[in-house]
């Protein structure tokens, strides 16, 4: 079940268990490994495997916590953008290259957002040609 809907993959080598497979959530973003074992520990913790819909979403809260870059107090976000390699890249850098690029492209958001603005219009590029044009 893990593989199927999570592609997160075990595998028994001798008489050890394995961790041999991660989501991926975006292409070219690979968290920071140094949050591996709580994400690991969170996930035999506070993941419902009783539930399917709570473990689905449960399961889905712990993975978007171990992707996120986080700020800690006195020190810059850790991710490893070279797929193991250990290039450190600026977090600023990442979510203008590689996270806003694939929101533009996938980001598909219900009519109900435009209505309730939950999505707010901010500007038109039709219209910022119009303004400039008269200059």
């Amino acid at each position: 079940m893990l593989a199927d809907y999570f592609s997160l993959e075990f595998e028994m080598i001798g008489d050890c268990l394995h961790l041999t497979g991660l989501p991926l959530l975006l292409d070219d973003f690979c968290p920071w490994f140094g949050g591996l074992p709580v994400y690991i520990v969170r996930l035999a913790t506070e993941v419902d495997w009783d539930n399917e819909r709570l473990c689905f979403d449960t399961f889905a809260k712990e993975t978007a916590a171990f992707y996120s870059v986080k700020e800690k107090k006195g020190a810059q976000p850790r991710f490893d953008t070279g797929q193991h390699g250990g290039d450190m890249v600026d977090w600023k850098y990442t979510i203008e290259h590689v996270v806003y690029p694939a929101v533009k492209k996938t980001l598909v958001p219900p009519s109900a957002c435009l209505t309730d603005r939950t999505l707010l219009q901010v500007a038109s590029l039709p219209d910022l040609y119009k303004v400039f044009e008269r200059c």
